[in-house]
């Protein structure tokens, strides 16, 4: 036969048993809603990776299309110039070129005067540095 002592063990093990159920579904609650939370930001952070990308997809091309503009502009410098046809030497800007890259060239640059060269002297000029003994070099 059962016992009373048998059924309080039994009900003492149920209502453990069903606390720590209680306890249980409050955490999986908890869980879901910290799963909730962590998808809606995985959500945006998938739409900045992604914008991100075309991002860097647009500054790659237009490097690209930079370097192909300084390409194109080395190579008419590297040809020497036509007597008379100077100017034509200079590539001129389309309107996805960038504009500065025509205007910044002169042609005594591509005739052969260095670009340095009158830099150094103005610089020279702004210093105000005395006079160097001949065959001194300056290297700053």
């Amino acid at each position: 036969m059962v016992s009373l002592e048998q059924i309080k063990d039994l009900e003492a093990k149920v209502q453990n048993t069903v606390a720590y159920i209680t306890k249980l579904k409050q955490e999986n609650s908890l869980l879901q809603k910290n799963l909730e939370k962590y998808r809606k930001r995985i959500d945006e952070l998938e739409v900045l990776i992604n914008e991100y990308k075309e991002d860097q997809t647009a500054i790659e091309e237009g490097i690209k299309n930079a370097l192909l503009h300084l390409d194109k502009l080395e190579d008419s410098i590297a040809k020497p110039p036509v007597a008379g046809k100077a100017a034509a030497a200079v590539p001129r800007a389309d309107a996805d070129d960038v504009p500065v890259l025509a205007s910044a060239i002169e042609v005594d640059d591509i005739e052969g005067d260095p670009v340095g060269a009158s830099l150094e002297a103005e610089e020279d000029d702004e210093a105000g540095e005395e006079a160097k003994a001949p065959g001194e070099l300056d290297i700053f």
